[in-house]
């Protein structure tokens, strides 16, 4: 028999909850409305701020320095964010991170000097660190494990969605603009734009004001030194070596289309539009796969694909075999996040999982940085086939690490069985 439980809401009304139910709730589907909305404001935002920023004169090392501002906020901010969402709860965190990124984004387009948009990124990197510290354990309160990877798998599909729609609107919206107000200009309509993006992300908090997480009884928080198990360390361990994989070749991909395999910029952006279409389809296809083997070894599976692919790319000169690999690559590298996510929350005390989040965030944007770095090197040494060994040889590591979790974790706890 399934139990019921009954909870208190913060109006002093009781709501039944059914936390074994493989429904998604209404206050899931509220919280899916107000990333919706963070997607798509910040989608077209970031999509269109670097040409604005070029606009304004500003050359391409001034653009990296605000863009690395904007990381080392996020950065620095990941452990400070998550010790407080551990304190007060996710919804502050949250509205934090809707409030104040929104507008600090704002900030930014009406600040021409570089100095004043380096001082900006690092404050909107703190901020939007909010929100990706709280992301993760805010679907992991509302869903059970029977439903968590469904609900990661719907939140991923629709964040690359909204990515598309996103790349759209950044790319029309101006032109359009400023051939319905010409005295506008194109910076002008970039302009306002942005600050339309900025406004749809701001909206996100309408939403947010009535979201509600289920009621745990009051105690004292777990050790912080508690979260430090064997499985958060080899899990981690994974995370740092599969974004080694994934960061290492993502900053250089369209460079290798269009430079050794001399596509013109509109196919590019085709194969990038279809790869992005595509991740979006395995994304809501691939809980089949982890109700059928578990969600550790599908994430293994998919590694050892995605090296597949690279191994393939390695190999392979012919432009149409390039970009079907390409785009199996793109696709098997996004349908292991929601399992990934869901695999962490579904290990981890409930009140350490903003800390365990913020953890993983740090060391995915520590590894994804170094990648980048490192990717460089090989090419401006090497080549780019040098580089996809190289990430060959991450991405089947990190499978093999995946294993070893799932090997050490099988039959530890109810969750686990899942494995």
């Amino acid at each position: 028999m399934q139990t019921v439980e009954i909870v208190a809401s913060p109006s002093g009304s009781r709501q039944e909850s059914q936390p074994d139910s493989p429904r998604l709730g209404k206050q899931f589907w509220r919280l899916f409305v107000v990333c919706l909305s963070f997607d798509v404001g910040f989608g077209l935002y970031f999509f269109l701020i670097n040409l604005y920023l070029a606009q304004l004169h500003m050359g391409e090392k001034a653009i990296g320095m605000v863009a690395g501002a904007l990381t080392i906020g996020n950065v620095a901010a990941t452990i400070p964010t998550g010790l407080l969402a551990r304190r007060v709860g996710l919804r502050p965190i949250l509205l934090f991170a809707f409030l104040a990124a929104p507008l600090l984004a704002a900030a930014r387009i009406v600040a021409p000097q570089p100095a004043l948009q380096l001082l900006l990124a690092f404050a909107q990197g703190i901020a939007m660190c909010s929100y990706t510290v709280s992301f993760a354990p805010a679907i992991a309160a509302l869903t059970s494990s029977r439903n968590r990877t469904v609900a990661f798998s719907i939140m991923f599909g629709t964040g690359i969605g909204s990515g598309v729609l996103g790349g759209l609107a950044g790319g029309q919206g101006p032109e359009w603009l400023r051939h319905l107000y010409p005295s506008l200009g194109l910076r002008g309509g970039m302009a306002y734009v942005l600050l339309g993006g900025c406004i749809i992300a701001g909206v996100g908090a309408l939403p947010l004001l009535r979201l509600r997480f289920p009621h745990t009884p009051a105690s004292d928080p777990p050790p912080i030194r508690g979260m430090y198990t064997p499985f958060l360390l080899r899990f981690m361990s994974m995370v740092a070596v599969w974004n080694l994989a994934i960061g290492v070749i993502a900053p250089f991909a369209s460079l290798y289309l269009a430079g050794p395999m001399h596509l013109a910029l509109p196919r590019v952006g085709a194969v990038f539009s279809a790869s992005q279409l595509l991740q979006v389809t395995g994304i809501l296809a691939v809980p089949a796969l982890y109700r059928r083997i578990g969600q550790a070894r599908g994430i293994a599976l998919l590694q050892a694909a995605a090296a597949a692919c690279l191994l393939l790319l390695f190999g392979t000169h012919r432009v149409a075999w390039v970009i079907g690999e390409y785009l199996c690559l793109a696709a098997f590298q996004y349908m292991c996040n929601p399992a990934i996510y869901g695999l962490l929350m579904d290990r981890m005390d409930e009140q350490l999982r903003a800390s365990a989040s913020a953890v993983q965030n740090l060391v995915s944007c520590c590894a994804v940085a170094g990648a980048s770095l490192l990717g460089g090197i090989v090419i401006s040494r090497f080549s780019y086939a040098q580089l996809f060994l190289i990430s060959s040889g991450f991405s089947f590591a990190a499978s093999a690490l995946t294993w070893f979790v799932t090997r050490f974790e099988v039959g530890a706890s109810a969750p686990a069985r899942n494995l």
